[in-house]
């Protein structure tokens, strides 16, 4: 699925996703870095929503790297809480530099200075 997002056969990957008995988060993760890639974020966000609350599938640090660029380039600042917040819950967020290096760019990018000091700073303490 990787390899036909990255060659911009986002419509194949979704046909080939959609015929997949079973689908494990790096499944979903594929689908959706590979809408972001290829600027469908809001199907991206679908895809994350519909992972997490529908399918009930955990997102790994990987997965919140997929879907950070989507959420900065809609500037949706309550899902980018969302996501912050499930980060915080499910503590992805003190583990990975590049999880919270991503959510300080999406608050910022979300118009969201402040909160995107708070992170920053909760990165140097």
């Amino acid at each position: 699925m990787t390899g036909f997002c990255k060659c911009g056969e986002i419509d194949f990957t979704r046909v080939v996703f959609d015929v997949m008995p079973e689908k494990n988060v790096v499944s979903w993760t594929g689908l959706i870095d590979g809408c972001t890639r290829m600027n469908q974020f809001n199907e991206a966000l679908a895809l994350f929503r519909r992972m997490v609350v529908h399918e009930g599938i955990k997102p790994t640090e990987v997965t919140l790297l997929a879907i950070y660029p989507a959420i900065w380039n809609i500037k949706c600042f309550e899902f980018c809480q969302m996501v912050h917040a499930y980060g915080e819950k499910s503590g992805l967020n003190a583990f990975d530099i590049r999880v919270m290096n991503c959510l300080i760019v999406a608050y910022a990018k979300c118009g969201s200075i402040e909160c995107a000091q708070r992170v920053f700073e909760d990165v140097v303490d």
